[in-house]
């Protein structure tokens, strides 16, 4: 678990630097369109520098940065003129139950498809589903979103459903063959043997010889979904972390693309942690790696 942790952490802190070095690195800064201004004076311009410790070497602006992140300040957003914690606190919230709920959405659905294009693999419903599953998987989220605003329009339930409809399908196809893998297993034959069927058969042997591999999932489609749910939420103008990172690169916004980045980043290796200690709790063979 600790080898795990550290590891998180690493990463985390390799995203934190790979983020903050490519705000830096892109051309311009936050003042640079007011000092093209012909109105704005190199004197009012440097002092302004100064002030926002632009004129800081980039090394130096990261360690003061990466040292105030850790007590949870992120810096002033040069845009919005207020931290930069308490602008991405409640559009990390909404983007977080966004993601929650799409992700407990697609994955009653998928369990449900799954389990039944399982229980009657290569019969023709099973083929059937799998062209399915197929079709939706060749269709990013952000054209599901799109062509779900020209049908529906905009609606409050529009993010929610293209978001549960883009994860549906590698969930579902994962869930087939990890449910068909356990419907094969030499315990699955001996309890049919002992004419053990029906809902104590799926719920005493499949499910559980199934979920190790599908915890795993569970994270790492967290992750996916997260990172999809940004363009969807600027397509679709959901107030969430989406639309307020596209407008901070655009008018580089560098402590609120920083730390919005670090945050998701912090979430997603969370929801990561939690999945492979939930597996290893569930299968001896990983509790002593």
């Amino acid at each position: 678990m600790l080898r795990l942790c550290i590891r998180s952490l690493t990463l985390l802190l390799a995203l934190s630097l790979f983020t903050f070095l490519l705000s830096e690195w892109s051309p311009g800064d936050f003042l640079s369109g007011l000092e093209a201004s012909p109105e704005y004076s190199q004197s009012t311009a440097a002092a302004a520098r100064q002030r926002l410790a632009l004129d800081r070497p980039v090394a130096e602006r990261y360690l003061s940065w990466l040292h105030s992140a850790v007590t949870g300040d992120f810096g002033i957003s040069h845009a919005y003129g207020m931290p930069a914690s308490e602008l991405i606190r409640p559009r990390l919230w909404n983007t977080f139950r966004l993601n929650l709920t799409a992700t407990t959405a697609a994955w009653i659905m998928a369990f449900w498809l799954g389990s039944w294009a399982a229980a009657r693999r290569g019969g023709r419903l099973d083929a059937g589903l799998r062209q399915i599953f197929a079709l939706l998987l060749g269709l990013p989220e952000i054209l599901l979103a799109l062509f779900g605003l020209w049908l529906f329009g905009s609606s409050p339930l529009l993010p929610y459903a293209v978001l549960a409809l883009g994860a549906l399908p590698t969930l579902a196809i994962h869930i087939r063959y990890s449910v068909g893998g356990a419907l094969e297993h030499d315990a699955v034959r001996a309890a049919r043997a002992h004419r053990i069927t029906g809902v104590r058969l799926w719920w005493s042997y499949v499910f559980p010889l199934a979920a190790p591999p599908l915890i795993s999932l569970a994270g790492i489609s967290f992750g996916a979904l997260f990172s999809a749910s940004l363009l969807v939420e600027a397509a679709l103008g959901y107030p969430g972390l989406g639309s307020l990172v596209l407008d901070s690169i655009q008018t580089r916004d560098t402590a609120v693309v920083a730390a919005a980045v670090a945050l998701s980043g912090l979430l997603l290796m969370a929801a990561n942690l939690s999945a492979d200690l939930a597996r290893r709790a569930l299968d001896p063979k990983l509790r002593s790696r």
